[in-house]
């Protein structure tokens, strides 16, 4: 499920766009990426992103965003270039700032990790099946996982599991690379 939200700041009368999905994985990791990115990177077996090494690297290429939650399941996350709510930073328990993506066309697809493209079928199936897609400005991005962890009441419902912030890497700012895939998940305190 994809659901656009868009707000107005008060402060310069920006307009801010927040997108609200609702993805699943089967293999305990959520993914952020550009599907004609990583076609080039396919491997032959279907599981070739399976690898930490493989994933290191194209997270540290700018062209996927691994968000390990280690539990397969449903997991709500907020795609923003706002930042945290004030709700949100209630149950603010861990950040990671060393993302970045770059994005050459239009879009940006969300999902489980089995949502990467495989060589069997064309490369925006298994997203189609697995994930969801959302319009992205074309650029190089860096990201902020958010994890939050409430307690899970029907008044809480509509709070996500992670917000995902973004903005426009600015010139000669550097990212350090990732060392490892770091661990976004709820079974962490």
């Amino acid at each position: 499920m994809l659901e656009q939200l868009v707000s107005t700041r008060k402060r310069n009368r920006k307009m801010t766009t927040s997108y609200l999905v609702e993805t699943f994985t089967g293999c305990g990791m959520l993914v952020l990426f550009e599907p004609s990115a990583i076609v080039p990177f396919m491997g032959e077996r279907s599981d070739w992103y399976t690898e930490d090494e493989v994933l290191l690297t194209l997270a540290n290429q700018g062209l996927l965003l691994p968000l390990n939650v280690r539990i397969d399941g449903a997991y709500r996350c907020r795609i923003t270039d706002s930042g945290l709510q004030p709700a949100e930073k209630l149950y603010l328990v861990q950040s990671e700032d060393k993302f970045r993506l770059k994005i050459s066309g239009k879009e940006l697809a969300v999902g489980g990790l089995e949502s990467l493209p495989t060589r069997i079928g064309k490369p925006d199936k298994l997203v189609d099946e697995f994930g969801g897609k959302i319009p992205f400005d074309p650029g190089f991005y860096k990201f902020v996982v958010y994890r939050l962890l409430h307690p899970g009441a029907a008044v809480d419902y509509k709070l996500p599991d992670y917000v995902i912030y973004y903005r426009a890497i600015q010139r000669g700012e550097a990212i350090s690379p990732l060392k490892i895939i770091p661990d976004l998940s709820f079974l962490k305190k």
